[in-house]
């Protein structure tokens, strides 16, 4: 009966990216866009403020690991690369001590690409732990 089917992803919301002291986290719908890619390439234009990442082949020039575990990406992919968050904090005037910056973004076919446009980050106070000094 259920015939010609097909199971849609447990999804909502939007796809997003959030840049925080901590590291860069893609949402699952993030992940899901980028078809649980294992390898990608992350892209700055500094010049109209965008990040893109763009799926990509492990033997591809600058090409890092985003889904290492396909089956466990429903908890997003977090990309800890202290250098990009600086070049990113210091192009945009961020505080990552103090808040959150999260970035919708949309999925390019054409390009295989998910794109954010950093100039709409919306921010957030970071949450502090008890103990944290920071």
């Amino acid at each position: 009966m259920l015939e010609g089917f097909k199971r849609l992803p447990a999804l909502s919301g939007n796809s997003f990216v959030s840049i925080t002291n901590n590291g860069i986290n893609f949402n699952a719908n993030v992940v899901f866009h980028m078809d649980k890619a294992e390898y990608i390439i992350v892209l700055l234009n500094e010049e109209t403020k965008q990040l893109a990442i763009q799926k990509s082949n492990k033997g591809d020039e600058d090409a890092i690991q985003f889904c290492r575990k396909p089956s466990k990406w429903k908890n997003g992919v977090r990309y800890n690369n202290r250098e990009t968050q600086q070049i990113i904090s210091k192009m945009m005037g961020w505080d990552l001590e103090n808040y959150i910056y999260r970035v919708t973004g949309f999925f390019n076919d054409e390009e295989g690409a998910m794109i954010f446009n950093l100039l709409d980050a919306k921010t957030f106070n970071r949450r502090r732990r008890k103990n944290d000094t920071s």
